[in-house]
């Protein structure tokens, strides 16, 4: 989109021309008396935008966006009006700090030894506002002057009404961008600063009645029928301003210039597809493709190691198969039967898709537990030989993520701590509620992501584990995502059904759009080697429970299964974790459970071995 870039490249030169006579303008102080001026800031802010606009292949997301906002919206000059909606969205990053032009700002926060007299301007030494103030002028002068007294002016100007929220919020969590306190005391103050942009009198009085009437204005946002789109569009320039000012900030402060977010590379999907081809059982697959194909479950239904064998290899085989007949889908969906070795499935539905020259820019993997991640982590480092520079698992518990460190670290762990926040990661793990905070929270650690999503593949392990009254809303938010974001789904369950028995009928972009990649998958669950590996037994569901009933029937289980097969694992699974630690605490205080290696697993004491 070369309208994105020569936007980008008229903001430079705007606000090179806007500040060219503030160098004694100060954006931060390190120390003592080493200032970086805010033209410097502004435009490495820019750079930084500039840098993730490319990276992660933002045009086209931008382009959709702004094309349904203006179909929506029902303005009529469509080409115009995707030239200042770009505009207003560039201009969101360059003017996100010209508010601290306040002499009070200089004055008050920097020490700027420029401004020592305390200056009333109703806002003390705020600058967000002031910001969004001259944001607003700016964009105020563009409309009139695209479309004036045209029916497209009035949406264009709620339309900017609402990009000003990202600036105004910039240093905490987006909210109503329906709201807009600039309130008359605050014009009243601010309205000299608009001597910076060289508008007449008359520009300046109808910009001051216009902002009197943005209550009036604001009102009418509900009759905009582009909401999510909208929504979708201010998040990601919040993503996009929050993170670039972070790390422009960053930069200056401490040194470290932050990377983009870097992207798979050729090397790296080679590695991936090389290293799972090579993995024994794949070898087999592909060198007897079209035989594992042909193969029916129901020809090998005596339990046995090699039917069971052969029939995760018939499932590999029907999954490679369908990839290869819609290789160019968004959503993709695995239901294999627990054993089937759904990590495996998902692997060879990766690489396949790479075989296809697929472009991702990053690959998820999203789990609903920690104990997951990590496990999976080491699986695909050893399987695929990859380097802590090539993957990562974002958790509370891994070693360097934003929610375990402190944002004072400096050095190497400093920048850990960066690669982490930004996710400067080709792959990445992390879990549901991480995952889906990035797609709708409105809280700044999490939004600072939604900038690294589109164009990537993103497999979600376990999606049965959400609440079944929220089945319908994640797919709704799986399509919409994927449509406006590039984002390609493959979704892996054992137990939940297929999407389409889940939905809503007449909820609008709730359709089945999913490829199932198993075809006539009853066929695999029904499989005595599947179906039977667990029988139940419901013989104790009378019994009055107590530790000491609980510890002889599990040692009397144990010790008959011992004896007949020489050695014997079993597992106890509470509902609560103390009730799990309290049975431990009981058991190992019987000597009989001597011989016994004893564990409690959970995902806060014991990481997978």
């Amino acid at each position: 989109m070369q309208l994105l870039n020569n936007s980008i490249s008229d903001s430079r030169s705007l606000i090179r021309k806007l500040l060219v006579n503030h160098s004694n303008y100060y954006a931060h102080l390190k120390g003592i008396d080493t200032y970086e001026t805010l033209l410097d800031h502004s435009l490495l802010t820019l750079d930084y935008f500039s840098g993730a606009v490319s990276s992660s292949g933002l045009n086209e997301v931008f382009e959709n966006l702004i094309s349904k906002v203006i179909n929506n919206s029902g303005i009529y000059n469509q080409e115009k009006a995707e030239m200042l909606i770009t505009e207003m969205i560039v201009n969101v990053i360059a003017f996100h700090d010209i508010g601290k032009i306040n002499s009070n700002f200089q004055r008050e926060k920097l020490n700027n030894p420029y401004f020592t007299t305390p200056f009333q301007n109703n806002i003390g030494s705020q600058h967000s506002i002031l910001s969004a103030f001259i944001y607003l002028c700016y964009t105020f002068n563009s409309v009139k002057k695209y479309f004036n007294k045209t029916q497209d002016q009035n949406k264009l100007l709620l339309l900017s009404l609402v990009f000003v929220h990202p600036v105004i919020k910039h240093h905490g969590a987006i909210s109503n961008g329906g709201e807009l306190k600039i309130t008359p005391d605050i014009i009243t103050g601010c309205n000299e600063y608009l001597d910076l942009l060289s508008l007449d009198e008359n520009t300046q009085s109808e910009f001051i009645n216009f902002l009197g009437m943005s209550e009036n204005f604001l009102s009418k946002l509900n009759y905009l029928k582009s909401d999510i789109h909208l929504f979708l569009l201010i998040k990601l320039v919040s993503s996009l301003l929050t993170s670039s000012d972070y790390k422009a900030t960053n930069e200056f402060m401490l040194g470290i210039k932050s990377s983009h977010s870097p992207e798979l590379t050729e090397e790296l999907k080679e590695k991936f597809i090389s290293g799972v081809s090579r993995i024994p059982y794949n070898a087999e697959l592909y060198q007897n493709l079209d035989y594992y194909y042909s193969l029916e479950p129901r020809t090998m239904e005596l339990t046995s190691a090699e039917n069971l064998n052969n029939l995760r290899q018939s499932l590999s085989a029907n999954l490679v198969q369908e990839i290869r007949k819609n290789p160019s889908k968004s959503l993709y969906y695995i239901e294999a039967p627990t054993g089937a070795g759904k990590t495996n499935l998902s692997l060879l539905a990766l690489i396949e898709l790479l075989k296809q020259n697929r472009h991702f820019t990053k690959v998820f993997y999203v789990f609903p537990f920690t104990t997951l991640i990590t496990q999976t982590l080491l699986t695909l480092v050893k399987s695929l030989d990859l380097t802590p520079s090539e993957i990562t698992e974002i958790h509370s518990k891994a070693s360097f993520t934003a929610a375990g460190m402190e944002d004072d670290v400096y050095g190497s762990q400093r920048k850990n701590f960066l690669d982490a926040l930004f996710l400067n990661y080709p792959v990445a793990l992390l879990s549901h509620i991480k995952f889906f905070n990035i797609l709708v929270s409105n809280r700044k650690d999490s939004n600072y992501l939604l900038s690294v999503l589109p164009n990537s593949l993103v497999i979600i392990d376990e999606i049965q584990s959400y609440n079944p009254n929220e089945w319908d809303k994640v797919n709704y938010l799986i399509n919409m995502f994927s449509r406006l974001f590039n984002i390609t789904f493959i979704l892996m369950s054992a137990t939940l059904p297929k999407i389409s028995r889940l939905l809503i009928p007449g909820l609008p972009d709730n359709n089945d759009d999913f490829t199932y990649l198993i075809k006539n998958s009853n066929t695999f669950y029904s499989n005595p080697n599947f179906g039977n590996r667990v029988n139940t037994n419901f013989d104790y569901l009378e019994t009055l429970f107590s530790f000491e009933w609980l510890a002889e029937t599990i040692y009397s289980h144990s010790e008959t299964r011992f004896k007949k097969y020489g050695s014997v694992r079993a597992v106890v699974e509470f509902v609560k974790k103390k009730r799990a630690s309290d049975f431990l605490s009981f058991v190992s205080s019987e000597s009989r459970f001597s011989d016994y290696t004893l564990y409690i697993i959970s995902g806060t004491i014991l990481e997978p071995r």
